[in-house]
Protein backbone atom coordinates (compact mmCIF):
# COMPACT_ATOMS: atom_id res chain seq x y z
CA UNK A 1 0.00 0.00 0.00
CA UNK A 2 1.61 3.44 -0.80
CA UNK A 3 0.24 7.04 -0.64
CA UNK A 4 1.41 10.08 -2.25
CA UNK A 5 3.62 12.03 -0.12
CA UNK A 6 5.21 15.41 -0.71
CA UNK A 7 8.66 14.55 -0.23
CA UNK A 8 8.70 12.22 -2.54
CA UNK A 9 9.23 8.91 -0.51
CA UNK A 10 5.92 7.07 -1.09
CA UNK A 11 5.83 4.85 2.11
CA UNK A 12 3.29 5.01 4.65
CA UNK A 13 4.35 2.63 7.33
CA UNK A 14 2.23 1.97 9.88
CA UNK A 15 -0.80 1.89 7.30
CA UNK A 16 1.61 -1.45 5.81
CA UNK A 17 1.96 -2.83 8.90
CA UNK A 18 -1.54 -2.63 10.31
CA UNK A 19 -2.27 -4.33 6.72
CA UNK A 20 -0.04 -6.90 7.14
CA UNK A 21 -1.03 -7.77 11.13
CA UNK A 22 -4.97 -7.42 9.87
CA UNK A 23 -3.95 -10.02 6.64
CA UNK A 24 -2.57 -12.25 9.26
CA UNK A 25 -4.63 -12.04 12.00
CA UNK A 26 -2.17 -11.01 14.27
CA UNK A 27 -2.92 -10.44 17.92
CA UNK A 28 -1.96 -6.86 18.55
CA UNK A 29 -1.50 -7.51 22.72
CA UNK A 30 0.90 -10.49 21.55
CA UNK A 31 2.73 -8.39 18.54
CA UNK A 32 3.53 -5.55 21.37
CA UNK A 33 4.43 -8.18 24.05
CA UNK A 34 7.08 -9.54 21.40
CA UNK A 35 8.25 -6.51 20.34
CA UNK A 36 8.16 -4.91 23.85
CA UNK A 37 5.73 -2.07 23.78
CA UNK A 38 2.41 -1.31 24.85
CA UNK A 39 -0.81 -2.04 23.31
CA UNK A 40 -1.10 1.30 22.79
CA UNK A 41 1.54 2.21 20.84
CA UNK A 42 0.61 -0.64 18.31
CA UNK A 43 -2.04 1.62 17.30
CA UNK A 44 0.06 4.31 17.07
CA UNK A 45 2.53 2.73 14.83
CA UNK A 46 -0.35 1.78 12.83
CA UNK A 47 -0.67 5.71 12.28
CA UNK A 48 3.38 6.38 11.67
CA UNK A 49 4.54 7.36 8.26
CA UNK A 50 7.94 6.75 9.78
CA UNK A 51 9.44 4.67 12.37
CA UNK A 52 12.97 4.13 13.79
CA UNK A 53 15.11 1.63 12.18
CA UNK A 54 15.53 -0.82 15.20
CA UNK A 55 11.71 -0.82 15.47
CA UNK A 56 11.14 -1.61 12.12
CA UNK A 57 13.16 -4.54 12.35
CA UNK A 58 11.87 -6.20 15.34
CA UNK A 59 8.33 -5.78 13.69
CA UNK A 60 9.40 -7.54 10.67
CA UNK A 61 11.16 -10.37 12.37
CA UNK A 62 8.02 -10.67 14.56
CA UNK A 63 5.59 -10.51 12.03
CA UNK A 64 7.91 -12.54 9.19
CA UNK A 65 7.56 -9.84 6.98
CA UNK A 66 10.50 -7.45 5.50
CA UNK A 67 8.87 -4.34 6.05
CA UNK A 68 12.24 -2.45 4.53
CA UNK A 69 11.38 -3.59 0.41
CA UNK A 70 9.23 -0.73 0.56
CA UNK A 71 12.22 1.63 0.92
CA UNK A 72 14.57 -0.83 -0.86
CA UNK A 73 11.79 -0.24 -4.05
CA UNK A 74 12.10 3.66 -3.44
CA UNK A 75 15.96 3.37 -2.98
CA UNK A 76 16.34 1.77 -6.52
CA UNK A 77 14.11 3.46 -8.68
CA UNK A 78 15.97 7.05 -7.25
CA UNK A 79 19.36 5.37 -7.28
CA UNK A 80 18.87 4.24 -11.03
CA UNK A 81 17.16 7.95 -11.79
CA UNK A 82 20.75 9.66 -10.18
CA UNK A 83 22.52 7.54 -12.31
CA UNK A 84 21.35 6.92 -15.32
Amino acid sequence: MEKKSTDGYNVQIGEIIKEVVHERCINQAKLARVIGCSGANINKIFGRSSIDTKLLLRISLAIGVNLFEPYNKIFEAKSKKSNG
